[in-house]
């Protein structure tokens, strides 16, 4: 299956949003080159399992940093 959420995100964000979560500086490097850009077509996978995401992937990101480690807050002032 090819999996992707209801959201474009950029891979930047993604890295900005980690380095956020974990307190860290990133060491990434920006080229000139074109960005590619990827979609998924999640819609086989969720006829299939009946699913449709329930949270979105950044906050799946700060529930699995959390998960990591229990002191970080979650969406909607959850711990």
């Amino acid at each position: 299956y090819n999996l992707g959420g209801h959201e474009t995100i950029t891979l930047r964000e993604v890295v900005d949003a980690l380095a956020t979560l974990l307190d860290r500086t990133p060491n990434i490097s920006i080229t000139k080159e074109k960005p590619v850009r990827l979609l998924a077509n999640s819609a086989k996978f969720y006829k299939a399992f009946d699913f449709n995401p329930s949270v979105s992937l950044l906050e799946g990101l700060r529930r699995t940093v959390a998960g990591q480690d229990p002191t970080l807050p979650l969406e909607n002032g959850k711990s």
